[in-house]
């Protein structure tokens, strides 16, 4: 056998052993597909979450309030881009948080049972009005947010959410320092 007739026999059992290796790789990534697309119901999620929001830095303690959508974009249906409209209610402030982000569910050993860690990042601004000596003074602060977070939630029936974020960490940015909030939200939601 010549040095040209072995080349070529190496070059073709190199070929078939990349394409076999390829063809498998693509039937156990179709697997894991539909395992993980039953998991839910469908692509979009949408949830409401409420829960103290406790001054760390340069913040009072508030109540929160978000509006949490999202769009999974993953062939898993598990990493969303979420949209996540925020209020904070407190003494004399409200403040309007505009995020989007990412998130990843990664499913747990449980049936329906994910944890699952987010960033988002965008606009807040917080309006606060003050009363002196009978009259009232407004001002608007606004602010850069970034919000890692952290939770666990489970999906009954490939359908309804019900989870917790023991860790959610708004920080908020702006010319004159930096205010900080821990909070802890509960929330419940929907697939569709």
């Amino acid at each position: 056998m010549s040095g040209t007739q072995r080349c070529s026999v190496i070059a073709s059992l190199v070929a078939f052993t990349l394409a076999s290796s390829a063809n498998m790789r693509t039937a156990s990534a179709d697997a894991w597909w539909s395992r993980k697309t039953d998991a839910k119901a469908g692509p979009f999620m949408a949830n409401l979450k409420l829960g103290p929001a406790i001054g760390v830095k340069d913040a009072n303690t508030q109540f929160a309030l978000e509006l949490d959508g999202g769009l999974a974009v993953t062939p898993d249906n598990a990493g969303y881009i979420v949209f996540a409209l925020q209020f904070h209610f407190g003494a004399g402030s409200t403040g309007v948080i505009v995020p989007a982000g990412f998130q990843y569910d990664f499913a747990l050993p449980v049936p329906g049972l994910f944890i699952y860690p987010r960033l988002l990042i965008g606009y807040a601004a917080f309006f606060t009005n003050v009363t002196i000596l009978a009259v009232e003074y407004s001002n608007t602060s606004n602010f850069f947010a970034l919000i890692p977070e952290f939770g666990v939630k489970y999906v009954l029936q490939k359908r309804w959410n019900f989870g917790f974020e023991p860790f959610s960490l708004p920080i908020f940015i702006n010319g004159n320092g930096t205010a900080i909030f821990y909070r802890l939200m509960f929330y419940a939601g929907a697939n569709f």
